[in-house]
Protein backbone atom coordinates (compact mmCIF):
# COMPACT_ATOMS: atom_id res chain seq x y z
CA UNK A 1 0.00 0.00 0.00
CA UNK A 2 2.67 2.49 0.96
CA UNK A 3 5.79 2.73 -1.16
CA UNK A 4 8.39 3.34 1.55
CA UNK A 5 7.11 1.83 4.79
CA UNK A 6 8.99 2.20 8.05
CA UNK A 7 8.28 1.94 11.78
CA UNK A 8 6.33 5.22 11.68
CA UNK A 9 3.71 4.16 9.13
CA UNK A 10 3.66 0.38 9.63
CA UNK A 11 0.56 0.65 11.87
CA UNK A 12 -1.19 2.74 9.19
CA UNK A 13 -0.47 0.04 6.61
CA UNK A 14 -1.80 -2.67 8.93
CA UNK A 15 -4.94 -0.66 9.64
CA UNK A 16 -5.63 -0.06 5.93
CA UNK A 17 -4.94 -3.66 5.01
CA UNK A 18 -7.31 -4.94 7.69
CA UNK A 19 -10.09 -2.52 6.79
CA UNK A 20 -9.83 -2.69 3.01
CA UNK A 21 -9.00 -6.32 2.36
CA UNK A 22 -10.24 -7.94 5.55
CA UNK A 23 -13.57 -6.16 5.74
CA UNK A 24 -14.52 -4.42 2.49
CA UNK A 25 -13.18 -6.74 -0.23
CA UNK A 26 -14.02 -9.98 1.59
CA UNK A 27 -17.70 -9.31 2.24
CA UNK A 28 -18.58 -11.44 -0.79
CA UNK A 29 -21.53 -9.36 -1.94
CA UNK A 30 -19.80 -7.97 -5.03
CA UNK A 31 -17.30 -10.02 -7.00
CA UNK A 32 -13.69 -8.84 -6.91
CA UNK A 33 -13.86 -7.95 -10.61
CA UNK A 34 -16.84 -5.68 -9.93
CA UNK A 35 -15.07 -4.09 -6.98
CA UNK A 36 -11.98 -3.47 -9.12
CA UNK A 37 -13.99 -1.64 -11.77
CA UNK A 38 -15.88 0.35 -9.16
CA UNK A 39 -12.67 1.29 -7.35
CA UNK A 40 -10.98 2.47 -10.55
CA UNK A 41 -13.98 4.66 -11.38
CA UNK A 42 -13.99 6.26 -7.95
CA UNK A 43 -10.23 6.83 -7.92
CA UNK A 44 -10.36 8.46 -11.34
CA UNK A 45 -13.27 10.63 -10.21
CA UNK A 46 -11.17 11.80 -7.29
CA UNK A 47 -8.22 12.47 -9.60
CA UNK A 48 -6.09 9.96 -7.66
CA UNK A 49 -4.25 8.70 -10.72
CA UNK A 50 -1.30 7.13 -8.90
CA UNK A 51 -3.71 4.93 -6.96
CA UNK A 52 -5.75 4.41 -10.15
CA UNK A 53 -2.64 3.00 -11.83
CA UNK A 54 -2.07 0.59 -8.95
CA UNK A 55 -5.65 -0.67 -9.16
CA UNK A 56 -5.59 -0.88 -12.96
CA UNK A 57 -2.51 -3.09 -12.72
CA UNK A 58 -4.11 -5.26 -10.02
CA UNK A 59 -7.33 -5.60 -12.04
CA UNK A 60 -5.35 -6.61 -15.11
CA UNK A 61 -2.89 -9.03 -13.53
CA UNK A 62 -4.35 -10.31 -10.27
CA UNK A 63 -8.12 -9.85 -10.35
CA UNK A 64 -8.40 -10.87 -14.00
CA UNK A 65 -10.82 -8.22 -15.19
CA UNK A 66 -11.27 -8.74 -18.95
CA UNK A 67 -9.59 -6.13 -21.11
CA UNK A 68 -12.87 -5.18 -22.76
CA UNK A 69 -14.32 -4.35 -19.32
CA UNK A 70 -11.25 -2.33 -18.36
CA UNK A 71 -11.64 -0.28 -21.53
CA UNK A 72 -15.37 0.11 -20.87
CA UNK A 73 -14.81 1.55 -17.41
CA UNK A 74 -12.36 4.08 -18.92
CA UNK A 75 -15.04 5.16 -21.41
CA UNK A 76 -17.52 5.43 -18.54
CA UNK A 77 -15.02 7.54 -16.60
CA UNK A 78 -14.92 9.90 -19.58
CA UNK A 79 -18.67 10.46 -19.42
CA UNK A 80 -19.00 10.89 -15.68
CA UNK A 81 -15.63 12.30 -14.61
CA UNK A 82 -14.66 14.25 -17.71
CA UNK A 83 -12.54 13.84 -20.80
CA UNK A 84 -9.27 15.10 -19.20
CA UNK A 85 -9.48 12.49 -16.43
CA UNK A 86 -10.30 9.73 -18.94
CA UNK A 87 -7.40 10.86 -21.11
CA UNK A 88 -5.08 10.48 -18.13
CA UNK A 89 -6.59 7.07 -17.38
CA UNK A 90 -6.01 5.91 -20.97
CA UNK A 91 -2.40 7.15 -20.86
CA UNK A 92 -1.84 5.14 -17.70
CA UNK A 93 -3.64 2.10 -19.10
CA UNK A 94 -1.61 2.11 -22.33
CA UNK A 95 1.62 2.35 -20.35
CA UNK A 96 0.65 -0.49 -18.00
CA UNK A 97 -0.54 -2.69 -20.88
CA UNK A 98 2.77 -2.14 -22.66
CA UNK A 99 4.82 -2.81 -19.51
CA UNK A 100 2.87 -6.02 -18.88
CA UNK A 101 3.19 -7.15 -22.51
CA UNK A 102 -0.57 -7.35 -23.10
CA UNK A 103 -1.58 -7.83 -26.74
CA UNK A 104 -4.63 -5.66 -27.40
CA UNK A 105 -4.79 -6.39 -31.14
CA UNK A 106 -7.68 -8.85 -30.82
CA UNK A 107 -9.87 -6.62 -28.66
CA UNK A 108 -12.07 -5.21 -31.43
CA UNK A 109 -12.21 -8.46 -33.40
CA UNK A 110 -14.25 -10.20 -30.73
CA UNK A 111 -11.26 -11.61 -28.86
CA UNK A 112 -10.75 -10.94 -25.19
CA UNK A 113 -7.03 -10.82 -24.45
Amino acid sequence: MLGQMDAFDREWNTYCTNQLWGRTWRRGILEHKQLSLLTMGMLAGLGRMEEFELHFRIALKRTGVPLIQLREVLLHIGMYCGIPIARDAFVIARRVLKEEGVDVSQLDQGGQP
